[in-house]
């Protein structure tokens, strides 16, 4: 009985509960409750189904308007309250009507509701956002500045330069400096095992540091080998040629 139980519908499990109640007889509701560990009043609402024959559509589960109403429905000023505080916090483009963004967070806008009296929930923040075509947005490079008419031309003069280099002999080098770091008791990115718990500062200030660490990269195209220099000056021509 359980295993078919666990395998019914919402509907189907109150009707099935309240068939199987009857068949018991008096005590059969409190009997089947603790069996299938449901509400009494749910197999009693079974019974009343079966009686009236009042089926909801054969393509639902439960009647039309049924389950939690919205947010929205729970409290009517939370739509006016929502829209009030983005009429604040809401910027556009004024080339195309209708782009719009705002620059609070789902968390800042769930917090501000609640101090206007109409609590809302971050998921509840999203579709209210999402319906009102607000959303998560991050900056994309797709503007073309346009080619140089000369990019080629100076591409093709260093291939030509290298491979009459390399066919002399002579080093082809490539030389780049990598991203810097502060040299200090920072926090890194990363993890490591250890034993205790790794302590930081708190805020990245240069003037709390030992300096700054310019590591300057060099590959030999010739010979496939590369070294890296780690360096505490600044990063000028002269670095570099002290480097190679």
């Amino acid at each position: 009985m359980q295993r078919l139980f666990g395998t019914l519908s919402e509907k189907d499990k109150r009707r099935y509960a309240g068939i199987e109640a009857t068949k018991l007889g008096r005590g059969g509701v409190d009997s089947i409750s603790k069996l299938f560990d449901i509400d009494p009043k749910t197999i009693r609402r079974g019974l009343q189904e079966l009686d009236l024959l009042d089926d909801p559509p054969s393509d639902r589960i439960r009647k039309k308007g049924g389950g939690r109403k919205p947010a929205t429905e729970q409290q009517p000023q939370l739509l006016v309250n929502f829209l009030a505080l983005l009429a604040e916090f809401t910027a556009g483009d004024p080339m195309r009507e209708g782009v719009l963004w705002t620059n609070l967070s789902r968390c800042e806008i769930s917090r501000r509701l609640r101090e206007m009296g109409t609590p809302a929930s971050r998921r509840t923040v999203r579709n209210l956002l999402k319906k009102h075509g607000l959303g998560q947005r991050k900056a994309r490079k797709k503007k073309s500045m346009g080619a140089h008419p000369d990019r080629n031309a100076q591409f093709e003069n260093i291939a030509r330069l290298k491979a009459e280099y390399t066919a002399a002999g002579d080093p082809v080098i490539s030389i780049d400096t990598k991203k810097k770091e502060l040299i200090g008791d920072f926090a890194r990115a990363g993890h490591t095992l250890t034993q205790t718990s790794i302590e930081t500062l708190d805020h990245d200030f240069p003037s709390a540091g030992l300096g700054k660490l310019i590591p300057h990269g060099i590959y030999d195209v010739a010979r496939n080998e590369g070294a890296i220099h780690l360096n505490t000056s600044h990063d000028t021509s002269e670095l570099c040629c002290d480097s190679i």
